[in-house]
């Protein structure tokens, strides 16, 4: 007996950097989280937002990448971002090394 061929479904992944949506039961709610790049000690750089529905989660997620185009969480990766000058990066280097002055010594 012959049966009419299965219609071939194709199941895409998800381009890497989009973001992510999950459910966190020990919260009891949705959480979202977005890659910002990476830091100078090679770990990721993530925003997460929360929510109680994954429709709240992804206009929070639609808030921030607005606010990621506008440049206004462009700080948080100043290292791996483009809108930043060399001067300007240099002022957030020693800013960032003043406010870590606990952690290490003071920077010459």
């Amino acid at each position: 007996m012959l049966s009419a061929p299965m219609s071939e479904t194709k199941v895409t992944r998800r381009p890497r950097g989009e973001d992510a949506i999950y459910f966190d039961a020990a919260k009891n709610w949705y959480v979202g989280s977005v890659s910002l790049g990476y830091g100078a000690d090679g770990k990721r750089i993530r925003c997460k937002v929360s929510g109680r529905t994954k429709q709240e989660v992804r206009d929070r997620l639609k808030g921030l990448h607005q606010e990621m185009d506008a440049g206004v969480r462009s700080l948080a990766a100043w290292r791996c971002s483009p809108f930043f000058t060399d001067r300007e990066r240099s002022a957030l280097a020693l800013a960032e090394a003043i406010t870590l002055v606990a952690d290490t010594a003071v920077p010459r």
